[in-house]
């Protein structure tokens, strides 16, 4: 699967920054994300109609100080590589889109339940893991579960 996804190594792989970003896209994100809760704070009704909208500014991060927040995380390829096959095929087959086959078959890997404990079971089966599988709500997987609903 790694040769598949990383043909050069995971080390060199451009989607490494999916588990490692560096500085830099660090820095971008956090200016981004102060910047969108900056407009959610000035938009929002004010309780107290004598409150000042600029109260409570704060500065943006700057690089500097992500510098030197930041710690470098060990690269772990075959869970990573894992993580991001399990990523992927729960996007396609829970995103609601038709899964066919080379050969023209439908492609279904069961219930959302069924189809959860499958793709966990495939996905660290060789990795000498034991883990409870209790897919019930909030239990799910975690390495399953796409960005987007964690």
């Amino acid at each position: 699967m790694l040769a598949e996804v990383a043909a050069d190594g995971w080390a060199q792989a451009p989607l490494l920054t999916c588990f490692h970003p560096s500085v830099e896209q660090r820095y971008g994100e956090a200016v981004q994300l102060h910047r969108n809760f900056e407009v959610l704070r000035k938009t929002r009704p004010r309780l107290d109609s004598n409150a000042q909208g600029d109260e409570g500014d704060s500065s943006e991060p700057t690089l500097e100080e992500i510098r030197r927040e930041y710690q470098p995380t060990p690269v772990r390829s075959h869970e990573e590589v894992t993580e991001l096959v399990g990523l992927s095929l729960w996007d396609v087959f829970f995103d609601n889109h038709d899964v066919i086959a080379a050969d023209g078959r439908a492609g279904d890997i069961g219930s959302f339940r069924g189809a959860g404990a499958f793709l966990d079971e495939r996905l660290i089966r060789d990795q000498q893991v034991v883990r409870s599988i209790r897919i019930a709500g909030s239990n799910f997987p975690k390495n399953l579960i796409p960005h987007r609903l964690k």
